[in-house]
């Protein structure tokens, strides 16, 4: 029974005792198969956080009418956190059954919060620092007050230099966003499963990038990028905001058993590199000196995984992208597989997604990372209409974020 097996497990607590993360070494591709499943799930709970706050601030009387609406987005919400589904390795149906859920959750969070007494919610965002990007022998300098950074013609990153320290984040060789193609052949398990030599799978792609300066029509500036990768066609945009290069990306994507990377080197050395989970982090080895260690080339992450030395660190951002590699220096986030089981073309099709690279100075608890992982998930968001000034909520200390009212 139940009962008996814990009652066992209690007896030979001694010998049973674990200490650290329980990492199961399987099953490492469902961080990343099915990314329109995936990102769907993390709609409706980013709708339902917002939803929440904003009708836990209303009069009791006032929020029953918005409970079934909220109730029922969480009822689906959950039936597709089963690991079929959330692991994005069910059939094709299942997937089709489960995004038309989850799509009309969406709606009808969003017309909820539309019908809601209208107020301002929003981060309050820093002034934009003054950007240039000027055009080189070598391809691009984008530069602010804060960093420099320089990017060649294929769109990635050869240098990123931080000017509040006057330390280079990068050694000379390295390259950050610098996007790798895979062969991802599995003999079981293919949408599952995310084969440990992974690395030596590369495969050789003649990019045939073009890249430009542009701008928005508020006079942001920002690289423009476009190239072929494989069968498939890549659009991508880098802007440098503040202490980060954000990286918004399409991928018209055409592969099968194919694995898509973007790299990021660094000169931070660490033995460990920070991984978000809820309301905290994992420390991970970046080295492979131990089998576990050498278990662990694929992991899981939040919004962020950083690099730090407690002098200075750096970290990749992302918007729903959950499978991560840390070695070394670097930081490997997987962007899309193609899986061929137990769906023949998994993820093909147009898919959409960004992510970031920040670096600060000083130690990792004093860094605007958790801050700006959930900027990046988070936008700005404004409605209409006309609302006396306040602040419904205060931290006392900069480290400190409300993350949820309920």
């Amino acid at each position: 029974t139940l009962k008996g097996f814990f009652e066992e497990t209690a007896r030979q607590a001694e010998g049973n005792r674990w200490v650290g993360e329980l990492y199961l070494a399987w099953h490492r591709g469902t961080w990343t198969t099915q990314v329109e499943t995936k990102q769907l799930i993390a709609n409706v709970e980013r709708l339902l956080h917002d939803a929440e706050a904003l009708v836990a601030l209303m009069p009791a009387s006032e929020r029953k009418t918005y409970m079934p609406t909220i109730e029922k987005a969480w009822d689906v919400l959950m039936f597709c956190q089963f690991h079929d589904v959330a692991g994005g390795v069910g059939l094709r149906r299942v997937h089709q059954e489960a995004e038309a859920s989850l799509a009309a959750q969406v709606h009808a969070l969003e017309a909820l919060i539309e019908r809601l007494p209208k107020a301002e919610a929003k981060w309050v965002e820093p002034l934009k620092d003054e950007v240039s990007i000027t055009e080189t022998a070598e391809g691009f300098l984008m530069e602010n007050s804060i960093l420099r950074v320089t990017v060649d013609r294929q769109g990635a990153i050869t240098s990123i230099f931080d000017k509040r320290n006057g330390v280079p984040l990068m050694n000379p060789g390295q390259k950050m966003n610098d996007w790798r193609l895979y062969e991802n052949i599995e003999v079981v398990y293919d949408g599952w499963e995310m084969s440990r030599d992974w690395k030596k799978r590369r495969l050789d792609t003649d990019l045939h990038a073009r890249c430009e300066i542009r701008a928005t029509r508020e006079g942001e500036p920002f690289l423009a990028v476009t190239y072929a990768l494989g069968e498939s066609k890549v659009e991508m945009s880098l802007w440098l905001r503040g202490d980060r290069v954000e990286v918004e990306s399409e991928v018209d994507w055409h592969e099968r058993r194919k694995l898509l990377k973007v790299h990021f080197e660094s000169n931070v050395l660490c033995d460990d590199a920070l991984h978000e989970i809820q309301f905290g982090y994992v420390e991970r080895p970046t080295h492979r000196s131990r089998r576990y260690d050498q278990d662990r080339y694929e992991v899981c992450n939040h919004r962020y995984t950083a690099l730090t030395d407690q002098g200075h660190g750096c970290a990749g951002l992302n918007d729903c992208k959950d499978g991560v590699s840390a070695e070394g220096s670097a930081i490997s986030l997987t962007l899309l597989r193609a899986a061929a089981a137990p769906e023949m073309q998994a993820d093909n099709g147009v898919q959409h997604f960004t992510y970031a690279f920040e670096a600060w100075e000083g130690a990792f608890r004093d860094a605007p990372v958790v801050r700006d992982g959930l900027r990046l998930n988070y936008p700005v968001a404004t409605a209409d209409g006309t609302a006396p000034m306040a602040s419904l909520f205060n931290v006392n200390a900069g480290n400190v974020i409300l993350d949820t009212v309920k």
